[in-house]
């Protein structure tokens, strides 16, 4: 999963320095809340957004879906914050990646790397503003608990392939457990996303 924030440079440009920074870390602890409340990990902040692994370091085969209820979930706190807040967009992509762990000056960290990363950082960069995008491999991982729109077809730079992108709309309360409801709803409404 990765979750951005739209326009920071305007952010910055509105705000005196301390007040961006202060704004950019309510949003990123806001994401950060959404991921640990599904059992992700957040493994890389950088500037004004996030990168997150669900499934990894500890193994879960649910991982897809809870990246799905962790970016509505994420959507949903950050919309509340109101219209004077950046938007944010978020992406999910599934599928395997190579982890690694490497020590840094201040402490020992994981990092993935792979085509799926790669992937779902494209798809964030599509998502329209305020809102989720996820892969076709993700919502197919997770369609038993989580109801999709479908966006259509993308092209991603370096692949030789279109990949189709998917909204998650809600989750669904008759499939779902208690811990993936959380009576959260998706926004109905959504703008066609860019080309990759």
């Amino acid at each position: 999963l990765f979750a951005d924030v739209v326009d920071s440079t305007r952010l910055m440009e509105e705000h005196d320095a301390e007040e961006a920074t202060r704004r950019v870390e309510v949003l990123l602890e806001r994401m950060r809340e959404a991921v640990r409340q599904y059992d992700g990990t957040v493994n890389k902040v950088q500037g004004d957004g996030l990168m997150a692994i669900f499934g990894a370091p500890q193994p879960r085969e649910d991982h897809a879906v809870r990246a799905c209820c962790a970016a509505l979930s994420m959507r949903r706190a950050l919309t509340a914050l109101g219209p004077d807040w950046p938007a944010t967009r978020i992406g999910v992509h599934t599928g395997e990646a190579v982890l690694r762990s490497f020590e840094t000056d201040f402490a020992p960290q994981f990092d993935a790397m792979g085509l799926t990363v790669h992937i779902a950082a494209r798809v964030e960069r599509t998502a329209s503003r305020g809102d989720v995008a996820v892969s076709e491999s993700t919502a197919q991982a997770a369609r038993d608990q989580i109801e999709f729109e479908p966006l259509g077809e993308y092209r991603v730079k370096g692949l030789s392939h279109p990949v189709s992108l998917f909204k998650p709309v809600r989750i669904r309360t008759l499939m779902a457990s208690e811990q993936f409801r959380g009576g959260q709803t998706a926004n109905q409404h959504f703008t066609r996303l860019r080309p990759l």
